[in-house]
């Protein structure tokens, strides 16, 4: 017999207390035949939906059905007080997208610091990688992230040329997040640089202009590596970033 295709229910996270919802499934006392079944939404929590529909073993795994015929859950459980199912969340549906080829992408835009070597992924489905290791200390733009079933989110990495760098575990790195610090500190060590971003990408002063000068160090960024960089003022007059091994 041919396969035909007659189409597919859509998927939504949108579900409110009080909604009629409706369970079509293989219910075992009305098996073999497919039955239905609606009811309300009793209460909602983060991962369940709540109802009154009536169920016995069997529906399980069948869709809730709203008014607009989108899937809101999954049929799972019946008590004595009251049926409930694992309900569709934001986290879910990137799931279900995933599966279905087409994965999420959700803005990130943070500079993060690598903190391990992990593998710099091509693809989302882990079968080509741009780098075996990455590499500790190294900054990029992380533009975007994707939530992956495994249970963990992959970060989308840029470097400071705009070149795309690939996918790692978001647990590979951490986000460059300044640390107040409001302390004098002078410059010691010449032909370095203050740098104006954290991806190393502009040049702003030689660390010879400013030598033996006592300048005030508001924030600090600690790199994957350990190394720390200043956010160096001279008054209000904002100089760059510069590595604190070049001060005392």
């Amino acid at each position: 017999m041919p396969f035909i295709d007659i189409g597919a229910f859509g998927v939504t996270t949108s579900v409110s207390q009080g909604e009629n919802l409706t369970l079509t499934g293989f219910s075992h006392d009305k098996y073999p035949n497919m039955s239905s079944a609606s009811g309300t939404v009793q209460a909602l929590t983060t991962d369940r939906i709540f109802y009154t529909i009536d169920m016995t073993g069997g529906a399980s795994g069948s869709g809730l059905l709203n008014a607009s015929n989108q899937i809101t859950g999954i049929n799972s459980y019946e008590n004595s007080v009251t049926n409930f199912g694992t309900r569709i969340t934001s986290l879910k549906m990137d799931y279900i997208n995933y599966w279905l080829g087409s994965p999420k992408a959700h803005k990130y835009g943070k500079n993060v610091t690598i903190t391990k070597q992990d593998i710099l992924w091509g693809n989302l489905t882990f079968t080509s990688r741009k780098a075996d290791k990455a590499t500790i200390g190294n900054d990029y733009s992380a533009k975007y992230i994707y939530n992956n079933p495994n249970g963990s989110s992959y970060l989308s990495l840029y470097d400071k040329n705009g070149k795309w760098a690939g996918y790692i575990n978001k647990s590979g790195s951490r986000d460059l997040v300044p640390v107040s610090y409001n302390k004098n500190v002078t410059i010691v060590i010449k032909n370095q640089w203050f740098w104006g971003d954290l991806l190393w990408k502009t040049k702003k002063h030689s660390t010879n202009d400013y030598l033996n000068q006592t300048l005030m160090a508001k924030r600090y960024y600690t790199l994957g590596n350990g190394k720390r960089f200043y956010s160096i003022y001279s008054g209000d007059t904002w100089l760059g970033y510069v590595n604190s091994a070049y001060t005392k």
